[in-house]
């Protein structure tokens, strides 16, 4: 279990730290938003819904369909990555690197595996990593020690009795980008490695009697917070989703976003109703906060506390409590770009889902245009604005009928799409994406 020390402040230190975490993060939540729309609209693009907005261009109700170019790709990368990593029987297969290790080789596979399996559930873990991984470019894992000790219900001679549970062991769990924050100038999570970030902020969010019991808590969470803080942060509770989370829930229940019946919220006056139609929970919105900070005059430390942006209320700062001294996260990329944030297939297929799901679009207009027939009649053929047409249906007219009625098509098959597709540059394109 990791050391669990305050951080002791020389004067002005922690409130020279707080001006300076304030700053620093609500600019990097700034600078970064034109890439959180960018992630959103990158995984509405993955999912390549059927059901698009009324197209008005070239005509009203034109093809506007999407292709699933970038879902094709995504599907089959993600597997390459997960399918030989969990395939085997084995996450971890050991070697003995010399003779004196012979013996314990097969004792500690087995305990690897059961660790995998059982406690820290790696498959669990990479099957959201990876896929945000092949996704946007980027995934990041956080890995530590949870240590929990609280009050539960038991059994002892078939009576409901008290006791004390202790949860102590390892854990890796999955960062969602959205959640990650750093200085938009860093390219390292670590300080002391090269464009290391001075600090990284992980989004928190959590139900308010969750906050209310951790900030009673004893073991390991220390020091406590106040009462007063956390009366003063409850007061601040958020009852809306991330950006994120809406974009998710849309997709999810809604694909196109499309808002549905409201609900009553007479029962409940503090949650808000959203587009995806759901009452949420009444929330605290934290930023995990690992810094490294002049503590006392001439001092660096590498120290952790939770942020809270309205209240700019520091909470429970410790030292870094890990013996390696550093931080709990481990970024990967898909492919490397030349800062933080790595490049995705969503990044890379954009101009071709974009430019074969236009062509396609354009080749079902031109066939529906090539197949419609449209008449021209004159003042007095007993056809008013807007009547429907239909097969079968007979019109009446007291003169002759050529010289009333006429009909012609809308447009002629364009032999274009064909030479187009075969030509070089864009049935490069085509196989490219393919």
């Amino acid at each position: 279990m990791p050391s669990i020390q305050p951080v002791v402040w020389s004067k002005n230190k922690r409130e020279l730290e707080i001006i300076r975490i304030d700053y620093e993060l609500q600019k990097a939540l700034g600078e970064r938003q034109a890439l959180e729309k960018k992630w959103r609209d990158w995984i509405e693009q993955y999912r390549a819904f059927s059901d698009q907005p009324t197209r008005n261009f070239p005509f009203e109700g034109a093809s506007n369909n999407v292709l699933p170019i970038t879902a094709t790709d995504v599907d089959q990368l993600y597997a390459n990555f997960l399918t030989p990593i969990h395939e085997p029987a084995n996450l971890w297969t050991l070697s003995p690197q010399n003779e004196n290790w012979i013996k314990a080789t097969k004792p500690l596979q087995d305990y690897l595996t059961f660790l995998d399996r059982y406690l820290v559930n790696m498959y669990d873990v990479n099957k959201r990593a990876l896929l945000e991984l092949v996704k946007l470019g980027t995934c990041i894992y956080k890995h530590g020690w949870n240590y929990e000790k609280r009050a539960v219900w038991t059994d002892d001679n078939l009576k409901r009795v008290r006791a004390q549970r202790i949860v102590s062991k390892p854990f890796v769990d999955h960062v969602r980008c959205f959640d990650f924050i750093l200085p938009t100038y860093a390219y390292n999570i670590q300080y002391d490695h090269q464009g290391g970030a001075p600090w990284v902020a992980e989004r928190i969010r959590m139900p308010i009697d969750k906050f209310v019991a951790l900030s009673n808590a004893v073991e390991p969470f220390v020091p406590n917070v106040s009462k007063d803080d956390v009366d003063a942060i409850v007061k601040h509770q958020v009852t809306f989703p991330t950006p994120w989370d809406d974009k998710v829930r849309q997709l999810d229940y809604f694909k196109a976003g499309k808002v549905t019946e409201q609900f009553d919220t007479s029962s409940n006056p503090d949650a808000l109703v959203r587009g995806t139609g759901s009452l949420l929970l009444r929330e605290v919105e934290l930023f995990e906060i690992h810094s490294r900070a002049e503590t006392t005059e001439g001092t660096f430390d590498d120290i952790v506390y939770w942020y809270h942006i309205p209240t700019r209320k520091m909470l429970r700062p410790i030292y870094q409590p890990y013996d390696h001294g550093y931080r709990p996260y481990e970024q990967v990329k898909y492919f490397p770009g030349e800062g933080f944030w790595g490049i995705g297939v969503c990044e890379q297929k954009e101009v071709f889902q974009k430019t074969i799901s236009d062509l396609w679009n354009f080749q079902v207009d031109n066939s529906l245009l090539a197949n419609s027939v449209m008449m021209a009649a004159k003042f007095g053929s007993h056809i008013v604005p807007g009547e429907p047409i239909y097969p079968g249906k007979i019109f009446f007219t007291d003169g002759p009928v050529n010289q009333d009625f006429t009909s012609f098509k809308l447009a002629d098959i364009n032999q274009g799409f064909a030479a187009l597709k075969s030509g070089a540059p864009v049935r490069q394109l085509i196989d490219f994406a393919a």
